[in-house]
């Protein structure tokens, strides 16, 4: 059995002749029970059975439960004509996007949540990024962003222009060095680490790390020891205290040895008239430097 959450809705039944409760599910939505034939009523009948069925409080359930279609009577909605439809769903389209609105920018205002970082779990139930993982390269977005649709567009770039812009290098697409040099010192830019398990050992996780040099050469490197991916990883102040991680965007000077250049060129399907697919490397290479033996010798964070 799964946490799964459905949204509630209200509507009329196929014969219109009495209000009934429905919930929104994954594939299909399913009726619940009839409601009553005045709108007030079904709506308080309406959340009664929420209440008994989930532990959402009266405004999760408020915010939870469409009950717009209650905003007519039940002859109303049978003799509605198509320019009533349409306005009636220009209406809603309007209030949903007026709570949303609102949602947002409290969201904005508790400084928690990003009200553009909306996702589904895996029980269908939609959930939002915390405004602590922006990347730079969204935080820069945001700042740099002159017309806003809504209040919630303004909300967030002020936000973010707060966090400050800090300017990204790209990837010029270049090698870095002569292989086999050792105790290369560079000024790097840290674009981004990821963690998988290590091929090399069982349980045993590997870091790898991405850093754009001053003129954009991208410099990959790997290590299993948490002491060496931590050294680099880790940000001091000038007392030598632990302050935070990296971040994208943050500059630091590393050493090491440079052990190969790598000339990566995907391969592309092209579908035939023929029915048949064929494979051929693309005219894209794709240059990136392997470092091994990388400390970091200062930041700049």
């Amino acid at each position: 059995m799964t946490n799964h959450r459905p949204n509630y809705y209200i509507s009329t039944g196929e014969l219109n002749k009495m209000y009934t409760l429905w919930f929104k599910g994954i594939k299909r939505d399913g009726f619940i029970t009839n409601l009553s034939t005045d709108p007030q009523e079904a709506v308080q009948k309406a959340k009664d059975i929420i209440k008994e069925r989930t532990d959402w409080c009266d405004e999760k359930i408020e915010e939870e439960l469409d009950a717009g279609i209650t905003e007519y009577t039940l002859d109303e909605i049978i003799h509605r004509n198509q320019e009533q439809i349409i306005a009636d769903a220009e209406a809603k389209k309007q209030a949903n996007i007026d709570k949303w609105i609102k949602r947002s920018l409290l969201m904005l205002e508790e400084g928690i949540y990003n009200p553009f970082g909306k996702y589904t779990d895996k029980f269908g139930v939609p959930q939002y990024y915390e405004l602590k993982d922006l990347s730079q390269s969204d935080i820069n977005y945001w700042c740099n962003l002159q017309e806003f649709k809504s209040p919630v567009h303004e909300a967030m770039s002020e936000y973010c222009k707060k966090l400050g812009f800090v300017e990204i290098i790209k990837n010029a697409n270049k090698h870095f060095g002569n292989v086999g040099d050792k105790k290369v010192r560079v000024r790097v830019q840290f674009v981004s680490m990821n963690s998988s398990e290590s091929p090399f050992g069982y349980h045993q996780m590997q870091d790898k790390f991405k850093f754009h040099t001053e003129d954009g050469a991208r410099i990959n490197w790997s290590t299993t020891s948490w002491t060496a991916s931590s050294n680099v990883l880790s940000v001091y102040d000038e007392n030598n205290q632990y302050v935070r991680e990296l971040t994208e965007g943050d500059w630091i000077t590393i050493e090491g040895t440079i052990k190969r250049h790598i000339n990566f060129q995907p391969t592309e399907y092209l579908d035939l008239d023929n029915g048949k697919t064929i494979e051929k490397k693309s005219d894209k290479i794709y240059k990136s430097t392997v470092m091994i033996r990388v400390k970091k010798v200062s930041d700049e964070s």
